[in-house]
């Protein structure tokens, strides 16, 4: 009866070890995917080097981020269309960015291609409430 009881206690302290183990593996794989996520979120960079070229998309009234995204990821201007979608979302550019034809470069990361949705706007309606 004495060794089942050992036994029993070896397994259970077995099973625990085994528990932890895969709870610090979990975690750090999830870690690792998370700090990738915020590294490519915040240091994307440009798809191409030097001059690009340049690239006309039109964005119409009923796109939702995430189709801006797969627009622009479809037109070679950005690597990844979730990334675009989780920074709009981060930094509320949900009504920022409005409908309308832009050219954009495949040399601009996507920073810079938000800001220039965005200023492009700006401009655009000043100059209308100006008239």
């Amino acid at each position: 009866m004495n060794i089942n009881k050992v036994l029993f206690n070896f397994i259970k302290i077995a099973f625990s070890i085994m528990i932890v183990l895969l709870l610090v593996y979990a975690i750090s794989f999830f870690a690792g995917k998370a700090y990738r996520l915020g590294y490519s979120l915040f240091n994307e960079e440009s798809v191409t080097k030097g001059e690009g070229k340049e690239v006309k998309v039109v964005i119409k009234s009923d796109m939702s981020n995430k189709e801006i995204g797969e627009l622009l990821e479809k037109k070679g201007l950005i690597k990844n269309s979730n990334l675009f979608w989780i920074h709009c979302e981060m930094a509320s550019l949900s009504s920022k960015v409005k409908p309308g034809t832009y050219v954009l470069n495949t040399s601009m990361s996507m920073d810079e291609i938000i800001n220039k949705m965005i200023k492009q706007n700006e401009t655009s309606e000043k100059q209308i409430q100006a008239q």
